[in-house]
């Protein structure tokens, strides 16, 4: 769109998050109805006519509709037209509890479900080979046996006529079948004697052809096991992103969120963990009850880290005596006791989530950058939400790739990742910024004397060579405007540059000592390279003043550059008293790179920050720094190698950086 680059991209960011959010609501609640595909049949008065359905062209079907239904009963497979004396028509998928013949609703007990499909004749299908069908069953509870044409094809647990005789047992299996003739008789037997919530036909089975149906489980087997290991690796993402930073609590509680919900996965859906790990009946569905307490409260907690003002201490007590009452619930009470109270927590799920959902409006709201990805994640999760209860209620959406998990997980991802990339980048400013500090204060380090002694020499040969104390104030000037220039600190500088600074320094100082100070240069190596600025005139400050003239006599200065290998190593060697062993040992131990950078700021000599301060620098760009020997009344070499791969690659960065 045109009118887009004329807005911030903080709004673009939010108008961005708010199409995906109508997209994603849209392809949820929407597509599916709209482009469902063929329109199904349904059954009517338990019959479910498929003879005008070509399953090779429209795939498979939901047995959903008007199902027989007879409560209290297990009607025989063989002759089961004699045992529909009580016999109702109930809408399946359904909780059964309103169709017992009894005064009031029940939602335990046992009862038998009966649909008669009428199927194609042989001659409509284009395949030659006999049609083999096949049932998915997704979700009957809690115990269950299935006929076909009077034959018991599969079962789950064992559904007895009372408690003592009954074991629960559900998830979603296939079951195959060469149904001879044009008509299948399809029977359940069912009991439920846990949960409180009510027994039946919570999703309707599938049917179609034996490829149809092993297709579409293999499919939905994938896209869980895809967002399972999407989850995982979040999680495990951010465990190590916690361990390195401890204090950013979101990290933990985005991790844990993430377990929880690939474990709710696990045990819900196609129940993956079930056919990895054969678990008791009560250890599943306890599992699945403790991953909604934990999807719910970690992602309150996640939220609520991020956004600490926006939501009272007093919720967020109650949230967590609420989550930890159900804990307790689900933990160390029967299922027969503890659904109970689940209607409750039902209710409970949805405030959360709109009040979830409130806060992250409220961030939008007060232009939060990182909102919009939290925004986006509230819809995802509002969306997939919104089909849990739905389904809670016997309301049964068309089935859609699970992209509300998806969304919700990258949406949170790209929230943590913006995160962590904000405080690397703070961190990284404010590593600048002490670097910045310490190089201007190290620049401000110029010591009175040498300033009243530089102008002192500048003033004798005012009167005896005025043309010299012209060129030795430029000199000056040079030097004062280069060590002064706090608005350009680089983290390297050409070396032209701080040779400038260097041979500034130098021609003042050699005009001051006179033939007592001899220098010698070759630097001609050097010319291409890029150095930390302030590098090179310390040492050579250190090597006149506590080297040179401490002697009498004086001394000379060399100062050197030469390529060894891949580096390019600059020295400065002079012929003054050198420094004792013992003093040397000591100032090598406060280079090192263990130890604190806390010398008293007050020098830039040897025991002063301008050695530790280059130290410093170099051990940070080129992982090692100066090098020093020395003997006693010869003189001291320092020096330093940098690596001309990383000269190059300094000098792109600030080219166009």
């Amino acid at each position: 769109m045109k009118w887009m680059h004329l807005l911030p991209n903080r709004k673009k960011r939010l108008i961005g998050v708010i199409l995906a959010a109508i997209l994603l609501v849209t392809m949820r609640f929407v597509w599916p109805f709209v482009f469902n595909g063929y329109a199904q049949p349904k059954a009517v008065q338990g019959v479910m006519d498929l003879r005008q359905w070509d399953f090779q062209l429209k795939g498979k079907v939901k047995l959903r509709g008007d199902w027989t239904f007879v409560p209290n009963q297990f009607i025989s497979p063989a002759a089961p037209h004699s045992d529909l004396t009580h016999a109702t028509f109930v809408k399946t998928p359904h909780l059964w509890n309103a169709f017992f013949d009894n005064k009031k609703t029940t939602p335990l007990g046992y009862a038998s479900y009966r649909l008669n499909i009428l199927l194609p004749k042989n001659n409509n299908t284009t395949s030659v080979e006999p049609v083999i069908y096949a049932f998915k069953i997704q979700n009957i509870r809690s115990a269950h046996t299935l006929f076909v044409n009077g034959v018991p094809l599969g079962n789950l647990g064992i559904p007895g006529k009372a408690k003592a005789s009954y074991k629960p047992e559900n998830y979603p299996y296939i079951v195959l079948t060469n149904i001879k003739g044009n008509e299948a008789e399809v029977i359940l037997h069912v009991a439920n004697f846990d949960h409180q919530m009510g027994g039946g036909i919570l999703l309707p089975l599938e049917f179609g052809t034996a490829d149809q149906i092993i297709t579409g489980k293999k499919y939905a087997e994938m896209s869980d096991t895809a967002i399972i290991v999407l989850l995982l690796l979040l999680a495990i993402f951010c465990g190590f992103l916690f361990s390195y930073q401890s204090k950013q609590r979101h990290l933990l509680y985005f991790m844990l969120f993430c377990l929880s919900s690939s474990l709710y996965l696990m045990t819900n859906s196609e129940k993956l963990l079930i056919a990895t790990a054969a678990l008791p009946f009560n250890v599943y569905t306890d599992l699945q009850m403790l991953t909604t307490i934990g999807i719910v409260y970690f992602a309150y907690k996640f939220i609520i880290w991020l956004y600490p003002e926006l939501s009272l201490k007093s919720i967020l007590l109650v949230i967590q005596i609420i989550c930890v009452g159900y804990t307790c619930l689900f933990l160390f009470t029967p299922m027969t006791f503890y659904s109970l109270f689940l209607p409750y927590w039902y209710y409970f799920l949805e405030i959360m989530i709109i009040y979830m959902l409130a806060i992250l409006l409220k961030a939008v709201w007060i232009h939060r950058e990182d909102a919009p990805y939290l925004f986006l994640a509230a819809v995802a999760l509002m969306c997939n939400g919104i089909t849990y209860i739905l389904q809670i209620y016997d309301i049964i959406l068309p089935f859609v790739p699970p992209i509300d998990l998806m969304i919700f997980a990258l949406s949170l991802m790209l929230l943590v990742t913006h995160r962590f990339v904000e405080t690397m980048e703070q961190v990284k400013n404010l590593s600048l910024q002490r670097v910045r500090i310490e190089m201007a204060f190290l620049q401000a380090q110029i010591k009175p004397h040498f300033l009243f002694n530089s102008l002192n020499t500048i003033g004798s040969f005012i009167e005896t060579e005025p043309y010299r104390a012209q060129d030795l104030l430029g000199e000056f000037s040079t030097y004062l405007r280069f060590s002064f220039d706090f608005t350009n600190l680089e983290p390297s500088v050409p070396f032209d540059r701080e040779w400038t600074l260097v041979e500034a320094y130098l021609k003042l100082e050699q005009a001051r000592f006179g033939e007592s100070l001899q220098i010698y240069v070759d630097v001609a190596q050097a010319k291409d390279i890029r150095l930390p600025p302030l590098s090179l005139q310390p040492l050579i400050e250190n090597a006149i003043r506590h080297g040179v003239m401490k002697r009498s006599e004086g001394g000379s200065i060399r100062i050197t550059a030469r390529v060894i290998d891949n580096e390019v190593e600059l020295a400065v060697e002079d012929s003054g008293i050198g420094i004792p062993n013992e003093q040397l040992v000591s100032l090598l131990s406060k280079l090192s790179i263990d130890s604190d950078f806390d010398e008293t700021p007050n020098t830039s000599d040897v025991n002063g920050i301008g050695l530790k301060n280059i130290q410093h620098r170099l051990v940070h760009t080129y992982g090692k720094g100066l090098i020093i020997s020395s003997i006693v009344q010869q003189g001291t070499l320092v020096k330093f190698r940098i690596p001309k791969e990383t000269a190059k690659e300094n000098d792109i960065e600030n080219t166009f950086g």
